[in-house]
């Protein structure tokens, strides 16, 4: 059932709109997912959807997009990442990150979902155009693609099998729940950065939260921006207003600007900061430094709430 700010992944009310790829022999290689259009922010945020992959005879084109930030992850089964003149083997957990003229392509192993977060992309843009079109003209897919009106990427005549096998841990567009960018343990919780504000045009940041059973939080003031959160692990009570639910593994939660909410964890869980428009990073930074080299200045509410304020952080963090 399609709940205002709980989007469940694999709940078809909460799908927008519905695509496919076809592979040159006619067989369904891609089953695609519209669930968050593009905002109308110069910057199109929070755009989301996802992608399930057949393992059939097709392997996705190396390509690479002229303009956009993708981040994907990779929520079942496993993949070979080709890119950079690298190729590995890519699995569930395991988080993507392609910018701007990154030429990659993809090989599956088996039937493989994962979960598309999209900066300035446009990727998606058409989808309901074309759902509408082919309501009355049922070749439409196959005849704009032919055309190449629909697509935003170049593609490259390159063999996968010229590139070189590389540890996933060595290729940089990977990344891996143990191999943060940066990594704060705080009361309760584990935050690690995944993907820097400086790989997303320094616009936000993708940053993971391991939280303990019973861990809570809270939202301060009114917070400046809409906030996305992706559950990979555990559950999670939230409250918006007055709305309590649990969000699980494969969930999503949208909540408007200036909403007050608190995220409480019901047992060992793990939740993705993929709206990210706090700088994570700067205020733990300073925070923990602070904390080390002189707590006494945090005795001074003043202080923290100085950082916060100029971080656009809006949650306050309680073990459990």
């Amino acid at each position: 059932m399609k709940h205002k700010y709980l989007i469940d992944l694999n709940d078809e009310s909460n799908w927008l709109y519905t695509t496919y790829v076809l592979a040159p022999s006619g067989e369904k290689a891609e089953d695609m997912r519209v669930f968050i259009m593009p905002d109308v922010s110069g910057h199109r945020f929070y755009t989301m959807s996802d992608s399930a992959e057949h393992p059939i005879d097709y392997l996705m084109p190396l390509h690479q997009h002229h303009n956009g930030y993708e981040t994907f992850f990779v929520d079942s089964g496993a993949m070979q990442l080709h890119m950079h003149g690298q190729q590995c083997r890519v699995e569930k957990g395991a988080i993507l990150h392609f910018q701007p003229y990154e030429t990659h392509g993809m090989s599956f192993y088996e039937e493989v979902k994962y979960r598309g977060f999209f900066q300035e992309w446009n990727g998606i843009d058409n989808i309901p155009e074309v759902a509408l079109l082919e309501e009355y003209y049922p070749d439409a897919r196959k005849q704009l693609a032919a055309s190449g009106v629909v697509t935003d990427r170049d593609h490259y005549e390159v063999e996968f099998s010229e590139y070189e096998h590389t540890p996933v841990e060595d290729v940089r567009a990977v990344r891996l729940p143990e191999r943060p960018l940066a990594r704060f343990e705080l009361g309760g919780v584990v935050a690690k950065m995944m993907v820097a504000r400086w790989e997303l045009g320094g616009k936000r940041e993708v940053w993971r939260f391991e939280m303990d059973e019973g861990f809570y939080a809270e939202s301060v003031d009114f917070p400046a921006f809409r906030q996305l959160y992706y559950v990979t692990g555990g559950e999670v009570e939230f409250r918006v207003c007055e709305d309590v639910f649990t969000a699980h593994s494969e969930c999503m939660v949208d909540i408007p600007k200036f909403i007050p909410h608190s995220v409480r964890a019901k047992s060992n869980a793990v939740v993705h900061d993929v709206g990210g428009m706090a700088c994570w990073y700067n205020f733990l930074h300073d925070y923990t430094a602070v904390k080390k080299l002189d707590p006494q200045r945090l005795a001074d509410g003043s202080f923290v709430r100085d950082l916060m304020k100029r971080d656009n952080v809006h949650i306050v963090a309680h073990k459990g």
